[in-house]
């Protein structure tokens, strides 16, 4: 009995301990899964775990905020009894996962939260599945950005703004089109490797250099690298018409300095075209309009193309415009501040191949040249007035003074021989004589005054050209006299008279037979003619004097003028009696030309006043009356 109540208690015994053994375990498990539980609950990403049914066993806060539950809802029921996430990729990955038994690992975007998350679902060994969700949103912007950054990157290769390429040392592995446009090779080369790159040109950050092209010419490039592992990225800009444009620059800077460097049209417009030509082309020639005619003023290098009659000359002189002679070159306006002073021809035979560049280039020299040749015309008559005022006031002292030396001799004749008749009768003509031509340089001097100012006022009634033709004659006859010259008077009768200032048309005539019998030699004669040409009264004064020179025809006309001063000395003058007669000719709407077939052959001067029919002396008095 004794024995049967041992072994019981030994049994309990043992049943006991195993029991607090087990209960121990058990507890120690459920501290272990507490402790685990609690690690879980403080991860920051996202954890969940599932059995094989699907339920949510362990659920993280920030699980529970991806999946937009709480956590407290979810343990204990399915995955799937959460409507709200059957259209996720989340929900199609982790059901899968569950039919399957295969893990999975995939990138979500949540877009409530704006966030990446890389979620990952493993397979437990009963068969349910544990996901983990991090947050990749870091990540996912830091590639986002390097990606856009490439591309941008491409896109700028790609746009052709610069040359890009990449080298490995040697050749040439990448470039854009612009890279291979620039050194003259193309797609196909670079996939064969054909593309060499000089060692010199390894390991340049920034610098000029030149690149050779495939037909071996160099470009002149502005060259940055960037070094990566074994390759270098390349940069190049290509300097070709940068460098071109320097060189246009300095030519245009070296024309213009011929351009200012002297004011003789000459020499300023013969060092251009040596300067432009073979400068800028194979032949220049240069035109100047002078008299609306176009004389050739300098020329350089091939002389074999005349533009001067082309019709691209005639379209630049009228428009001003530049215009390129086909397989010639270009013809250039030399524009002045009022109107096109000549042209530049530059002799191009590629004359297709002048660019905008070239075209600007020339225009511009062009324009540059044409101011100057002003400056220099303009410098050159300004030289010539001042030389002919010099003149003239030296000229006006010698006609001042003239008169007073004999004027002067008189009065001692009167003082010494006062009582000799004769001798005061002469001296008494010398004074006269001489007073009334210093008389006439003064008068002349306040006509030119009053012409210059405006000032000059006529009286229009009808005139009888042959009176004031006659009364000239007489005016002359004691100096024709004096140099035995003949006078022919051939006065045809005039249906008509002419309006205007009796004196002034004398003094029209008086001055030009005095011109006349200054130059005409002792001997010589005057002829003057008077007729009617159609509506017209025509006078002709023609002698047989020292004419004048076919160069001087177009001045004869101009104040303080005179043809070669120095021949002219023995004759005086002012250079002002013609331009008196020019003026007084045209106030009266007439008109008076010069003809000479050169020195010593004589010359004619043509005078034609406009005439209107003759009015009888009753008609006349009321007609003035009436005015």
């Amino acid at each position: 009995m004794e024995l049967l109540v041992g072994a019981a208690l030994a049994v309990t015994l043992i049943l006991a301990l195993g029991l607090w053994s087990t209960l121990r375990k058990l507890a120690a498990q459920r501290e272990a899964n507490q402790r685990s539980a609690t690690i879980l609950a403080g991860i920051a990403d996202s954890f969940f775990a599932l059995d094989r049914d699907g339920r949510f066993t362990f659920i993280t806060a920030k699980a529970g905020e991806v999946l937009g539950m709480s956590p407290e809802d979810a343990i204990g029921r399915t995955f799937t009894a959460f409507p709200e996430l059957r259209d996720s990729e989340l929900y199609r990955h982790v059901t899968d996962s569950l039919q399957s038994g295969l893990p999975t690992c995939f990138e979500q975007f949540h877009p409530l939260l704006n966030r990446w998350f890389e979620q990952q679902i493993y397979i437990n060994p009963d068969r349910g599945v544990a996901v983990f969700g991090r947050d990749i949103t870091s990540r996912r912007r830091i590639e986002e950005a390097l990606r856009a950054s490439e591309e941008r990157f491409q896109r700028l290769v790609n746009a052709n703004v610069m040359g890009v390429c990449v080298s490995n040392g040697t050749n040439v592995t990448e470039a854009n089109d612009l890279f291979l446009e620039m050194a003259g090779y193309d797609r196909n080369d670079l996939v064969r490797g054909q593309i060499s790159w000089p060692e010199s040109m390894t390991g340049v950050s920034r610098r000029e250099t030149e690149i050779i092209r495939k037909d071996g010419r160099r470009v002149p490039v502005l060259m940055g690298s960037i070094e990566a592992e074994s390759e270098t990225l390349y940069v190049v800009h290509d300097l070709t018409d940068l460098k071109r444009a320097e060189v246009r620059l300095r030519q245009l800077v070296e024309a213009t300095k011929i351009l200012n460097s002297s004011f003789n049209l000459e020499t300023m417009m013969n060092e251009l075209a040596r300067f432009l030509s073979p400068g800028l082309g194979d032949q220049c020639v240069i035109y100047i309009k002078e008299d609306n005619h176009l004389r050739r003023a300098a020329s350089a290098g091939w002389d074999h193309t005349d533009v001067l009659d082309s019709p691209q000359m005639e379209t630049v002189l009228n428009k001003g415009r530049s215009e390129i002679v086909p397989s010639a070159g270009i013809i250039v306006p030399l524009p002045s501040r009022s109107r096109i002073a000549g042209a530049i021809f530059i002799g191009v035979p590629n004359s297709h191949a002048i660019g905008h560049d070239d075209m600007h280039l020339f225009e511009e020299i062009g324009r540059r040249a044409g101011i100057s040749l002003e400056n220099a015309q303009l410098y050159n008559h300004t030289q010539v007035a001042s030389r002919l005022k010099d003149e003239f006031v030296a000229a006006l002292s010698h006609e001042l003074r003239t008169p007073l030396t004999p004027i002067l001799g008189a009065v001692y004749m009167l003082k010494t021989e006062p009582e000799n008749k004769r001798i005061v009768n002469k001296a008494v003509d010398l004074i006269e004589r001489n007073a009334r031509t210093q008389a006439k340089i003064v008068e002349d001097l306040l006509d030119m005054s009053r012409i210059i100012s405006g000032k000059l006022r006529l009286r229009q009634e009808p005139v009888e050209l042959e009176t004031a033709i006659r009364s000239a004659v007489d005016a002359v006859e004691p100096a024709r006299d004096a140099k035995k010259i003949q006078m022919k008077l051939l006065l045809n009768p005039i249906n008509g008279v002419v309006y205007g200032d009796p004196d002034r048309l004398q003094q029209i005539f008086w001055n030009l037979l005095s011109n006349s019998v200054k130059f005409t030699p002792t001997g010589g004669s005057i002829t003057i003619e008077l007729h009617q040409n159609e509506e017209h009264a025509e006078a002709r004064v023609t002698d047989t004097g020292k004419g004048i020179a076919e160069e001087f025809l177009p001045y004869v006309f101009d104040r303080f003028r005179q043809e070669d001063t120095a021949r002219n000395k023995m004759h005086g003058g002012l250079g002002i009696g013609l331009a008196i007669v020019r003026h007084l000719v045209e106030s009266h709407g007439g008109t008076v030309h010069a003809h000479s077939l050169g020195n010593q052959k004589g010359s004619t001067f043509v005078i034609r006043f406009p005439l209107r029919p003759s009015l009888g002396r009753e008609t006349r008095s009321r007609t003035a009356s009436h005015a």
